[in-house]
């Protein structure tokens, strides 16, 4: 509808104090706002496909991993959010983990693989969440869990090393106008 404007994700009312959303988790805030922002997410996938994938990593998961997946089936390939954050499907984590040489489960990356997320298995029932910058040092953890880690997310907090909403914005408003003086020159 001409004129109609999106109403503001759950996260961006209980980030203002104008509700309280008991029923609705940060993971699924942020599912709300990715879908409403027009990204192209995957379908959350059975416990059994997950767990069947993962198994084949070779690596070590917990269950907030597995429900992670049984959540959403993370971002198409080509796909990142306003954040320039990208939470990989399966199969991606599958192909990049083939390679990766640490203990740890990678999942998600930032700005083009400027830096990679993964999950250090804790338990049965966790993972901590950590950044390999693969500069020679271990993984920085920046979350003791997915929960938490969502939690940062919606928060907007400077730990998880993601571009706020507002910079990837004036980040693409200067690649445009980059590209139109470059037709107009």
């Amino acid at each position: 509808m001409k004129g109609s404007v999106e109403p503001p994700a759950p996260s961006e009312l209980r980030r203002w104090g104008l509700i309280e959303l008991p029923n609705v988790n940060s993971l699924e805030s942020t599912i709300w706002e990715w879908q409403q922002s027009g990204l192209t997410l995957l379908s959350p996938n059975s416990e059994a496909a997950v767990c069947a994938a993962l198994k084949a990593t070779g690596r070590k998961y917990s269950r907030d991993v597995v429900d992670l997946y049984c959540t959403t089936g993370g971002m198409a390939d080509d796909q990142s959010d306003a954040r320039c954050w990208s939470l990989w499907s399966l199969n991606r984590i599958f192909s990049e983990n083939s390679r990766y040489q640490r203990p740890y489960l990678l999942f998600a990356d930032f700005l083009i693989d400027s830096h990679l997320y993964c999950f250090k298995y804790e338990n049965s029932e966790r993972s901590s969440v950590c950044i390999d910058y693969f500069n020679g040092q271990e993984p920085r953890v920046v979350a003791k869990s997915v929960s938490e880690f969502f939690d940062l997310y919606v928060r907007g907090s400077d730990s998880l090393e993601i571009f706020p909403k507002s910079e990837r914005t004036q980040l693409i408003g200067r690649e445009r106008r980059r590209r139109v003086s470059q037709v107009v020159s």
